[in-house]
């Protein structure tokens, strides 16, 4: 038994087939575009010696800012507290802040 194949069929699904592959491109490249612009955010319990020879730990946070951001944990729980006003303040300023 032989197949007819319809030769305007057959174009219509390689164009739908390639059309189909570009969107995928696009939206992969997009994709990566969105995982470099976000950045990945971790915690860690640092322990140092501070110049009285004591031990001390503190929460260090990478991934805000080019630096590890070191923090005891008062001025941590002191964000979480305040974080509301914070974001109000930064949505009020928005004009005048510098992103990036």
């Amino acid at each position: 038994m032989q197949v007819k194949v319809n030769t305007a069929e057959s174009l219509d699904a390689a164009k739908l087939l390639e059309e189909m592959q570009r969107q995928r491109d696009a939206l992969q490249a997009q994709l990566t575009e969105l995982k470099k612009k976000t950045k990945s955010v971790s915690f860690q319990v640092s322990r140092f010696t501070n110049k009285k020879g004591e031990e001390q730990c503190n929460i260090v946070v990478h991934g805000i800012t080019p630096k590890p951001l070191p923090l005891y944990g008062s001025q941590a729980l002191a964000f979480v507290s305040i974080a509301e006003q914070l974001k109000e303040f930064v949505e009020a300023n928005r004009a005048v802040l510098t992103w990036k």
